[in-house]
C-alpha cells in the first residue's frame, strides 16, 4: 500500500435500533458489538485511522480514549432510521478533515452487526480497490441462498405472483441459474471522492469479493441475534 493511500476505519453506531433493542451494546462472547468492531479494526495492518460515529453520548463515552480513535458526535438528523448511511459517510469526512487538516483517500467501513468477519476479507477489499483505479468501491457478498431466476417472487397488485427476473429459457435448478450473490455489511471499501461523486454506493463502480456465509452473518434482528450468539458459543467449543 502506498503512503499517499490515507485510510479511515468507520465504525457507525446510532442509538435506538429498531430491529434489536439496543443493539449495538448488546454483547456476544462477552463483549459488545461495537468493541467487537473496533478490535477488528485494531487488527488490519495497513496504517489506519478509526473513527467512531455515533448520535449517543453514551456510545461516544464507552469508546476508550485513544490517539488512534477520533469520536464523531453525529447530528441526529443523520441518526433516524431512514438515514442514509452514506450521508453519514459524508459527514464523517467533512469532521475528521476539520480535526486533522488531512483528507483520506479511502474509508472502510465496518457495520457493527457483523461479529464474524474476517480480517483477510477486509485486506482483500482495500487491495482491490487501491489496485484497480476505476473502482470506487468494493463490498462483501456471499451466494445467495435464494435465487431471483428460480424462487424469488415479486407479488403483482392482483395478487398473483411473477419470477423477480425471467430468461428466455425456464430453470428447473438453482444450480443452472445465473449466480446471484447477497450482500452482506462486512466491508464497504470505498474511494471517498465517490461518496461526494454519488448518491450511493450502488450508482458508482463497484465489485464485490466474496465471503463465506458463515463470516457474513449480518445481525438485524432478534432472531439473527440469537442464531449468533448460538453460533459464536459452538465456534468457541470448538
Amino acid at each position: 500500500m502506498k503512503k499517499k493511500d490515507l485510510v479511515i476505519i468507520s465504525i457507525c453506531a446510532r442509538e435506538g435500533s429498531q430491529g434489536v433493542r439496543n443493539k449495538n451494546i448488546q454483547e456476544i462472547g462477552g463483549k459488545t458489538l461495537i468493541l467487537r468492531a473496533i478490535d477488528d479494526a485494531q487488527k488490519l495492518t495497513f496504517s489506519n485511522q478509526i473513527v467512531f460515529s455515533s448520535d449517543s453520548v453514551s456510545y461516544l463515552n464507552k469508546i476508550p480514549d485513544s490517539k488512534k480513535i477520533f469520536k464523531i458526535k453525529r447530528p441526529k438528523k443523520l441518526a433516524e432510521k431512514n438515514s442514509p448511511k452514506w450521508h453519514v459517510f459524508r459527514h464523517i469526512i467533512d469532521e475528521y478533515k476539520k480535526l486533522t487538516n488531512n483528507l483520506p483517500s479511502i474509508l472502510v467501513d465496518l457495520d457493527v452487526g457483523a461479529p464474524f468477519r474476517k480480517i483477510s476479507d477486509i485486506e482483500k477489499c482495500v487491495k482491490l480497490l487501491i489496485k484497480d483505479k476505476k473502482l470506487d468501491c468494493v463490498t462483501t457478498g456471499y451466494e445467495s441462498e435464494r435465487n431471483p431466476y428460480f424462487n424469488m417472487v415479486q407479488m403483482k397488485k392482483n395478487g398473483f405472483g411473477k419470477l423477480v427476473c425471467n430468461t428466455s429459457e425456464l430453470i428447473f435448478a438453482r444450480q443452472r441459474a445465473p449466480k446471484v450473490l447477497s450482500l452482506s455489511p462486512v466491508c464497504f471499501a470505498i474511494r471517498c471522492s465517490s461518496i461526494f461523486k454519488y448518491a450511493n454506493w450502488s450508482e458508482s463502480n463497484f465489485k464485490v469479493h466474496e465471503i463465506s456465509r458463515e463470516s457474513s452473518i449480518d445481525i438485524d434482528t432478534d432472531f439473527d441475534f440469537k442464531i449468533a450468539k448460538l453460533l459464536w458459543s459452538n465456534l468457541k467449543k470448538n
